[in-house]
């Protein structure tokens, strides 16, 4: 179970529709009444992902006492990892730019603290 949680920036949600067709059932289970939400992002726009360790937002690596974080991807549209940057002495906060469109599972990971993973679909600006 990690001891932080995550904030996502540089998206909007958006409603994550998967209709039935005719031969196959939608890939969704939503709870009723709720629509299933999905971060999407845009080709070239900076995404950022920051750690929440109890109330203190992106706090910095002098606070953490060692158990610094480390940002990296499980899944992307491309066949290399991608590549994060984050603030000198504050790497609660890690950025990428997203080059190419598609799905990308990123995560940030602290030491002894677990992961948190984000699902992010990034498309091309409309």
């Amino acid at each position: 179970m990690p001891d932080f949680s995550l904030q996502v920036s540089g998206v909007t949600v958006g409603t994550w529709e998967d209709p039935p067709s005719s031969t196959e059932p939608s890939r969704l289970n939503p709870f009723t009444g709720r629509a299933a939400r999905r971060y999407l992002g845009v080709v070239g726009t900076a995404i950022t992902l920051t750690a929440v360790v109890g109330i203190t937002v992106g706090p910095l690596d002098a606070a953490l006492g060692g158990r610094l974080f480390a940002a990296a991807s499980a899944h992307a549209p491309h066949p290399y990892t991608v590549s994060f940057t984050g603030g000198v002495g504050q790497n609660s906060i890690q950025t990428f730019m997203p080059l190419v469109p598609g799905h990308y599972l990123v995560y940030l990971r602290r030491k002894g603290g677990g992961k948190v993973f984000a699902h992010i679909d990034v498309e091309v600006a409309a």
